[in-house]
């Protein structure tokens, strides 16, 4: 078992110009006790809790961790879990106080586990799924899950079967829905990001076609997991457009965005937005990212006098320049009869890997491509109207030193009123602000603070830090540290701890 090594509490005042306070939390937990693949799952004001598997990376377990904390760092409980012979992990979900887990069989049978944190016990729901549904290799292509208090939906999206699944947790009864477009054929079918609202299931489509503009449907099912309708989104539109994703808004409205280009697999060169009003999609909106102040202004590595080359050579083939942009799903926060739109644009990071194999004696190596995570280079904070129209926008820019290898929301909003909207993100041991009024002037971009808690005597030679907002007024800052201390010997001299920092964010006194 991990015992915390020690606890810090360190009250600290940064900066005067942010107005802002810190407090900070910190604890650590030994890495080396027979666990690995240790997540942080942050249960809002309910605490969080760390999932762990027994054993070695290299090595195959059947055994979980489930270790229960509060909201200040004590720890609360611990259970242990056996996965039953014949069944992976297919997916995790999270939300609120909520986190659940399923897992699956070839055979078609499935559960879904639960960690409930006011009792304080895991709960497995068994269910199964027609195994003519789920074919030969079980619901192991499983692209979404999600979880309410009644219903559990999830989405299998195999080459030729494309289903949804909703398991009413109480019956514990299975209706599968099939996701088609009439006329397309299903393996041409592509899911993007669903989206689940409080009385509803959004599924975005792609019908792709080769060479040919995709057209774009999007499909909404109630909590049951009936299919309610298929909406074609670009039946009149000539642009090709992907990564869609869906926001809901007040009164069953809905807005959607995502970005545009002559190809997803080559980089996009615009971002669209439209809204629906009173349940009528409107008229989809394009913004060429050359249009937006200071979008190119961030652009990822290279000079500018490359870039400017680059765009030069493109020219004389009548291309613009395309780069491999991609959005973060969007905030929304109300503004009168209009909405202020934050997103986060990032692009993914390749390198090569060397590969060496055996062969007669003889030592071959090969290089190959590999996903080294995505830059996030700025964000868009605009304010739109009800029909997706842009009133004005500013890119701010980002430069985490963090390249996360899934699509990771930064931005955290701190604070909002009727003036202006208050914006915090943090990398490895920093925090940065965002202030910006809803007429589009930016009040603040800026280092407000440093998240430490260490030792006066440590000595950090390898170090991984994540932060996420919270709950209230609260930040939770986690990662894996390498530390050496000579000096003080209230620790070890050498240790590889997980630390978690509690950060809170609490104003100054004018």
């Amino acid at each position: 078992m991990k015992f915390p090594l020690f606890i810090l509490l360190v009250l600290s005042s940064f900066f005067t110009q942010a107005q802002i306070n810190t407090s900070e939390k910190r604890i650590e937990i030994d890495l080396k006790d027979g666990y690995f693949n240790e997540k942080i799952h942050e249960l809002d004001s309910a605490g969080f809790l760390i999932t762990s598997a027994e054993g070695k990376p290299n090595k195959t377990t059947n055994t979980l961790r489930f270790q229960y904390y509060s909201n200040d760092l004590e720890l609360l409980d611990e259970q242990h879990f056996d996965i039953p012979k014949g069944y992976i992990q297919n997916a995790e979900f999270r939300k609120g106080t909520h986190y659940s887990q399923l897992y699956s069989s070839v055979k078609g049978l499935f559960f879904i586990l639960n960690y409930d944190t006011k009792s304080r016990k895991l709960v497995q729901i068994s269910g199964k799924a027609d195994k003519k549904l789920s074919g030969p290799f079980g619901l192991n292509a499983i692209s979404y899950f999600a979880t309410t208090k009644d219903y559990a939906y999830f989405i299998l999206n195999a080459w030729r079967r494309k289903y949804l699944f909703t398991f009413d947790l109480k019956t514990k009864t299975v209706k599968s829905t099939r996701i088609a477009v009439k006329g397309v054929k299903t393996k041409k079918l592509i899911v993007e990001s669903p989206t689940l609202d409080t009385s509803m299931l959004y599924v975005p489509l792609m019908h792709f076609k080769p060479r040919k503009k995709p057209n774009s449907y999007l499909l909404e099912f109630d909590v049951k997991g009936e299919l309610l309708t298929t909406t074609p989104l670009d039946k009149k539109v000539n642009k090709r457009y992907f990564n869609t994703m869906v926001s809901p808004l007040p009164n069953k409205d809905i807005l959607m965005s995502g970005i545009t280009g002559r190809d997803a697999r080559f980089g996009s060169t615009a971002m669209y937005i439209t809204t629906t009003v009173d349940e009528t999609v409107q008229n989809i909106q394009y913004y060429n990212y050359a249009d937006l102040p200071n979008f190119y202004d961030n652009r990822p590595g290279g000079t500018k006098r490359r870039v400017t080359l680059i765009q030069w050579i493109f020219s004389k083939f009548g291309h613009d320049v395309t780069y491999y942009y991609q959005m973060t799903e969007p905030q929304i926060i109300p503004c009168g009869d209009n909405y202020i739109y934050i997103t986060e644009f990032f692009v993914p990071t390749y390198g090569m890997a060397p590969t060496v194999r055996v062969e007669n004696g003889k030592r071959e190596t090969t290089l190959r491509r590999v996903f080294k995570g995505n830059l996030y280079t700025h964000a868009l904070v605009a304010k739109i109207t009800k029909q997706g129209e842009m009133i004005w926008s500013q890119c701010i820019e980002m430069n985490p030193e963090t390249k996360p290898y899934y699509k990771k929301q930064f931005l955290n909003i701190l604070e909002q009123n009727e003036e202006l909207v208050h914006l915090f993100y943090a990398d490895v041991e920093k925090i940065y602000e965002i202030k910006i009024d809803f007429n589009g002037e930016i009040l603040s971009n800026q280092v407000v603070g440093k998240i430490n808690g260490l030792l006066s005597d440590d000595q950090v030679k390898l170090s991984y830090a994540d932060l996420d907002y919270w709950f209230d007024q609260y930040f939770i800052s986690y990662g894996a540290q390498r530390i050496k201390n000579t000096k003080d010997k209230s620790v070890k001299r050498r240790r590889t701890v997980i630390y978690i920092n509690k950060v809170g964010m609490i104003k100054k006194p004018q």
